[in-house]
């Protein structure tokens, strides 16, 4: 039974992977075309993947609920803001170091797809550009991530 519990999780893992791959990819191309509320909703569904790579990897669950999406995505970017240069410098210049406000901020993108947060268009167009950073980085991450979860490296 564990090993079967260990499979499952093994292989969502690589659907989150390649679901992480495939919003990125997605993102870029609606920002592209200029339709930033498909790419607000493609940036969050990679957040969103990456979310439940990290948890599954690091917590051994999956998230499930948005906000604790949130919490958790803000979790990560504490544990790695003292160590990557590029996610300190953004959190630093654009949220006064505050990974709470980011993590929040690509949470109302979300909720912005939906109609339920109203926020300034100037918001958006700023939130988007910082994933276009972003997005990116935690793209690398979860491929590192799940690539060393799949190879034994993190098994629970």
């Amino acid at each position: 039974q564990r090993w079967s519990i260990l499979n499952d999780y093994r292989r969502r893992v690589k659907r989150y992977q390649s679901r992480v791959n495939y919003h990125v990819k997605e993102f870029f191309k609606r920002m592209n075309e200029g339709d930033v509320i498909q790419a607000a909703e493609k940036a969050w569904g990679a957040i969103s993947a990456f979310v439940n790579i990290y948890a599954i990897t690091f917590h051994n669950t999956e998230v499930k609920r948005d906000y604790r999406k949130r919490e958790v995505l803000e979790e990560f970017l504490n544990e790695i803001k003292n160590f990557d240069l590029e996610v300190e410098e953004l959190i630093a210049k654009e949220y006064r170091g505050h990974t709470g406000t980011l993590a929040r901020s690509l949470w109302n993108l979300h909720s912005f797809f939906y109609g339920g947060t109203s926020i300034k268009d100037e918001d958006v167009k700023r939130y988007l550009q910082h994933l276009y950073k972003l997005l990116p980085i935690l793209q690398e991450y979860s491929n590192i991530i799940a690539e060393y979860y799949l190879r034994g490296g993190l098994s629970h």
